[in-house]
């Protein structure tokens, strides 16, 4: 299954570190049918000065693709969430 993903980074990170990692750190939540939608937030600005991407998972078991996305994620199926993540 494929994960829809967000990004947000500095408009330089990708040509100045275009030959070796990038940090990044991923965020992500599917429970409940809870929705994390993107959006700005000033508490990303520090990661993002220091060239940090941030990734937003949109695992199953929230509710940002619908009904059968949360779904697809209760239950005996719980497991999904975590693995969408990883």
């Amino acid at each position: 299954t494929e994960i829809p993903v967000s990004l947000v980074y500095h408009r330089d990170v990708l040509q100045e570190r275009s030959n070796g990692p990038i940090p990044t750190h991923l965020f992500g939540y599917g429970s409940y049918g809870a929705s994390i939608e993107a959006s700005f937030r000033s508490t990303r600005l520090p990661l993002l000065k220091r060239k940090v991407v941030y990734a937003l998972a949109h695992v199953r078991g929230g509710g940002e693709m619908g009904r059968p996305w949360y779904d697809e994620a209760k239950y005996l199926t719980k497991k999904n969430t975590f693995n969408d993540f990883v």
